[in-house]
């Protein structure tokens, strides 16, 4: 099973729309590159532009989580833009409440759900 199936069997489950989306979005528009940060982590750049920090993705991430005022079973922590996913796992890893990913741009979407393994995180979520 490709890593695709695998995101798209567990997102399926609370949003069978969106899969069906991503499944007809098969012509990526953008230009892509990957290339690796100062930290070594994997950076993506779309059209020429980092969507992450240059130096250190995964510590922007820690950063982010660690600006939460209220890390409560009540909060809701909307993420917007998945990039590579850096914000999204450490807030699954951490966060008590509610998590809402907003990902406007399609072929960031289904390029990163191809090549990241969001089945974990997206089965908490589900």
């Amino acid at each position: 099973m490709s890593l695709l199936e695998k995101n798209l069997n567990e997102l399926n489950r609370k949003n069978p729309q969106l899969v069906k989306k991503i499944l007809e979005h098969s012509e990526i528009t953008s230009e892509f590159e990957i290339q690796e940060a100062k930290s070594g982590d994997a950076l993506l750049f779309k059209n020429g532009v980092s969507i992450h920090n240059e130096i250190d993705p995964e510590n922007e991430a820690i950063e982010h989580f660690q600006s939460i005022r209220n890390n409560v079973s009540t909060s809701m922590n909307i993420i917007y833009g998945l990039g590579l996913g850096y914000i999204l796992k450490r807030f699954a890893k951490s966060a008590k409440g509610q998590i809402i990913v907003y990902e406007r741009d399609l072929d960031v979407l289904r390029l990163v759900l191809e090549f990241v393994d969001f089945s974990e995180e997206l089965a908490m979520f589900i």
